[in-house]
C-alpha cells in the first residue's frame, strides 16, 4: 500500500506532467498567434480584416481561460484562412505589377520579374517574407518608373519636340511638371502617342504622294529611277526612337520622287516636242 509520501509524489509528477503540457501548448499557441498578429498587420492595409478580428477575439478567449485545446483550434484555422488570404492579395498585386511593367522599360525589370517569382515561391510556408519582397519590388519600380518619366519627357521635348511642327510637345510636358508616378507616365505616354500618331500620318502622306507619282509614270509605261527601300528605312529609324530621321527619308522619298518625275515629264515634252515638228514636216495639223 503506497504511503502518504508516495502518493505525494505521484501527485507532484502529475501535475508537473500536465503543467508541461500546458506549457507547450501555450507556446504553440503563442507561436500560432504571433503568426496571425504578423499577417493581419499586412492585410489591414490592404483588405477589410473584421471578420478576422472576430475569429481573433474567440480565440483569445479560449486562450485567457487557459482552454488552450481550443484556442489552437480557432487559431490554427484562422492562421490558414489568413495565408490563403494572403496568396490572394499577394497574386492580385503581382498582377497589376506584371500589367504596369509592360509599359515600362529597364534593365531593372528582369531582376524584378524574378523578384516576384520568389516572393511567390514563399507564399506557402513564409508570407512575411513574400510581402517583404514585395515592398522591395514597389520601391524598385518607383525608381524605374522615374527613370521612364525622365527618359519620356527628353524625348518628347529633345527628340519629336526638335522636328519643325512639333514644337506644342514642350507646352504639353510642362502641363505635366513636376508630377510623379504612374499617372503622370500615363499622361506623358498619352502625349507621346499623339505625337507618334501625327508624326506617322507626315510620313504617311508624303510616302502616298511619292507612291502616287510613281503610279503616274507607270500608267505611261515609264519607270522611275526611285528608291524603293525607303519604307523599310523609315521602319527601322521609327523603331529605334529616330523620328526626326524617319521623317526626312519619308521628305527626301517625296522630292526624289518629284525630280524623276520631272525627269520624266521633261522627256515625254521633249518626244511631244519632237513629234509636233515631225508633224509640220508632213503637213500634218
Amino acid at each position: 500500500m503506497p504511503t502518504p509520501y508516495l502518493s505525494r509524489l505521484k501527485l507532484e509528477k502529475e501535475l508537473e506532467k500536465k503543467a508541461q503540457a500546458l506549457r507547450k501548448k501555450k507556446e504553440q499557441c503563442d507561436s500560432i498567434m504571433g503568426d496571425i498578429d504578423g499577417y493581419m498587420n499586412i492585410l489591414e492595409r490592404k483588405v477589410p480584416v473584421d471578420k478576422y478580428q472576430e475569429e481573433y477575439k474567440k480565440g483569445k478567449e479560449f486562450y485567457d481561460i487557459k482552454d488552450m485545446d481550443a484556442a489552437i483550434k480557432v487559431f490554427e484555422s484562422l492562421r490558414s484562412e489568413l495565408r490563403e488570404k494572403l496568396k490572394e492579395v499577394y497574386i492580385d498585386e503581382e498582377k497589376k505589377i506584371e500589367k504596369l511593367m509592360e509599359m515600362l522599360s529597364g534593365d531593372e525589370l528582369t531582376k524584378i520579374k524574378v523578384d516576384l517569382k520568389e516572393g511567390k515561391d514563399n507564399l506557402e510556408n513564409s508570407p512575411n517574407k513574400s510581402f517583404e519582397i514585395l515592398k522591395e519590388i514597389k520601391e524598385k519600380l518607383e525608381v524605374v518608373i522615374e527613370d521612364n518619366l525622365h527618359h519620356l519627357k527628353r524625348e518628347l521635348t529633345e527628340s519629336i519636340g526638335k522636328i519643325d511642327g512639333f514644337d506644342w510637345l514642350q507646352s504639353e510636358v510642362n502641363q505635366v511638371g513636376e508630377e510623379r508616378g504612374v499617372d503622370a507616365l500615363l499622361r506623358l505616354r498619352k502625349i507621346r502617342d499623339k505625337a507618334i500618331s501625327d508624326l506617322e500620318s507626315k510620313i504617311q502622306e508624303n510616302m502616298d504622294k511619292s507612291e502616287l507619282i510613281v503610279q503616274i509614270a507607270k500608267s505611261a509605261h515609264f519607270n522611275l529611277p526611285f528608291d524603293t527601300g525607303a519604307g523599310e528605312k523609315i521602319k527601322e529609324l521609327m523603331s529605334e526612337g529616330n523620328y526626326a530621321g524617319a521623317l526626312r527619308v519619308s521628305v527626301e522619298n517625296l522630292e526624289s520622287a518629284k525630280k524623276s518625275f520631272e525627269f520624266f515629264y521633261n522627256k515625254l515634252y521633249d518626244i511631244a516636242g519632237s513629234i509636233v515638228e515631225e508633224g509640220k514636216l508632213m503637213d500634218i495639223d
